[in-house]
């Protein structure tokens, strides 16, 4: 331990490297553990840095910012002795080593860690932009930022308990795929009976095939005795223990024995372990766990960052819930990264992060963030978060709920949150399955949990939109590399009007390019509309130079845009 104060912060190394933790459970009702991870040499002298600001643990080594931690809460105050080379409270943490010229301020001396520079210009393509991204947006006039909620099928649910072995509760902790070959989706669900009848598992995981995503065939695999007979569409048992949370995915790096992977909780092993299958059905576990953690987990593959993740509970005895991010280069061996999003004193008091499904779209990562509501009220819905690089997250739109619970009485009506897979793009709109339940957390008997599968449908790029209701409003853009010769948008210009301008770096119009010179979207709601100004003339001709886009929108929504 380099320093500390008990009950308020620690700041230390651990195997060589930097660690820092703050306790702010006054404000937020826990204390976190160690983060970070940069590498201190040994041998020489090093200059550190840490601070915290209320929303970050930064890094500094050597006068450079190295590392953030998402941490929120006001840190807590408390009589307890300074200490400097060692603990209070652990015996075994005397520092081994030297320590000169300790400072401590009350206030940041340090400029934070800036992951992306707002002044820098992004570059733009091919990739959708969405309005997501608060980086993206220089300036928004007379126009609501809105989370657009998917709208749920009216045949929901799409998938329920018809079978003996299913008891009363078919879920997706689990993931729904679509092979494009066969043309047909495939879904991996969870079987929850929270009191079994005796002799039987409380969990199971089960299979079943849709060309449609409505109407669902469980087939008949053969493969595990269920009272007797093998006439069921059971796939995996959970390797002699409890499973839970399971996802599923393709192998971003397919072997002959190994085109699918499944990353599951195992409750014998306390944490999540990893099967591999060729088919989808006959899954060969490996054994031992990867990630030592909490029961709710996902798990995902980064194809920006070539990384495997699991996010699960960082402390499974702690509360409120937060969420955690392990990594890995190979999906085997994982290393911890750290809290990556916790309750504020923004978020209601009862208010925990119970999981989140992560998923790349649009040039980032996006996060389904489970909001549950503990006691009294013991429901769950879901909000959004996205991040540019996986470590580093952000609520979307002010907290606005994507995917709420169902009206009173309704199948939903308690527990509402997608599957572990990315929404799934067919034709112009976006799958995105959810499990549903009428029964709140804690559910008791004799029913426990029930709980179906249902479908709801998203507008492509269409997770939030800059919207005006009817006077005209603007939105100007952060500077941008334009890498194309045409502009397109995706908006619903109907009955209303989306004109675009170029502007240089002080905001001036460029000839060519104004408003005046632009041919609108008018009278038009499309997925994909290319923007031309009277001018005739190309994007191209920026060639490398910083822009701004000006965006003017009247009885519109505008939800993303790019260039080709």
């Amino acid at each position: 331990m380099i320093a500390s104060k008990e009950h308020v912060f620690e700041i230390g190394l651990l195997e060589g490297r930097l660690k820092a933790a703050v306790s702010c459970n006054k404000s937020c009702g826990k204390r976190a553990g160690w983060s970070g991870r940069t590498a201190i040499p040994l041998n020489r002298w090093t200059h550190i840095a840490v601070t915290f600001d209320g929303r970050f643990i930064h890094f500094f080594q050597d006068g450079k910012p190295v590392e953030s931690v998402p941490r929120t809460g006001k840190l807590d105050v408390t009589t307890e002795p300074f200490v400097v080379g060692g603990s209070t409270h652990i015996s075994d943490a005397t520092f081994a080593g030297r320590i000169d010229e300790l400072r401590i301020w009350n206030s940041v001396r340090y400029k934070p860690l800036q992951f992306v520079n707002p002044q820098k210009p992004r570059k733009v393509g091919q990739t959708h932009q969405l309005f997501l991204d608060d980086e993206l947006i220089a300036s928004v006039n007379e126009l609501q930022r809105i989370i657009n909620q998917p709208a749920r099928h009216h045949a929901n649910p799409v998938l329920t308990w018809d079978k003996p072995w299913e008891g009363n509760c078919v879920i997706t902790w689990g993931s729904v795929l679509y092979d494009r070959r066969e043309k047909q989706l495939k879904i991996w669900y969870q079987v929850y009976k929270k009191f079994p009848p005796q002799g039987e598992r409380s969990t199971l995981l089960c299979y079943a095939t849709s060309k449609d995503g409505v109407h669902w065939q469980k087939p008949e695999l053969g493969l595990f005795e269920y009272n007797g007979s093998k006439a069921n569409n059971i796939v995996f048992l959970g390797d002699g223990s409890h499973l839970d949370t399971a996802t599923v995915f393709l192998d971003p790096k397919p072997t002959a024995e190994s085109k699918y992977r499944m990353y599951w909780y195992d409750a014998g092993l306390h944490g999540i372990r990893v099967a591999t299958s060729t088919d989808g059905m006959r899954w060969k576990p490996i054994d031992g766990i990867v990630v030592k953690s909490g029961d709710r987990c996902s798990a995902s593959y980064d194809p920006i960052r070539k990384k495997f993740n699991v996010i699960s509970r960082w402390d499974p005895s702690s509360n409120p819930r937060t969420c955690a991010l392990w990594e890995s280069d190979d999906g085997l061996h994982f290393q911890p990264v750290g809290e990556i999003a916790a309750p504020d004193g923004d978020d209601p008091q009862q208010a925990e992060f119970y999981g989140m499904i992560t998923f790349p779209y649009g040039g980032m990562q996006l996060g389904f963030l489970e909001m549950f509501y503990d006691r009294p009220i013991r429901k769950l819905n879901t909000q959004l978060m996205y991040s540019k690089n996986g470590h580093v997250w952000n609520r979307a739109c002010d907290r606005q709920t994507f995917l709420n619970w169902g009206t009173p009485g309704s199948w939903d009506q308690a527990w509402v949150t997608p599957a572990h897979n990315s929404p799934i793009q067919i034709d112009n709109k976006l799958y995105v399955f959810y499990q549903g339940r009428s029964t709140l957390h804690y559910a008791e008997k004799p029913y426990g949990h029930i709980g179906s599968v249902g479908l709801a449908l998203l507008r492509v790029d269409g997770f939030a939109s800059l919207d005006s209701v009817w006077k005209e409003g603007s939105i100007t853009t952060a500077p941008l590399l334009l890498d194309g010769q045409t502009l397109h948008l995706n908006a619903k210009a109907r009955p209303g009007t989306v004109f675009a301008e170029v502007l240089d770096l002080d905001g001036k119009p460029l000839a060519g390019f104004t408003r005046d010179d632009c041919q609108p979207m008018r009278n038009i709601d499309s997925i994909d509309s290319q923007i031309k100004w009277r001018s005739g003339r190309s994007l191209a001709v920026f060639g490398g130079k910083p822009v701004l886009l000006r965006f003017y929108v009247q009885v519109a929504k505008l939800y993303s845009f790019w260039v080709e």
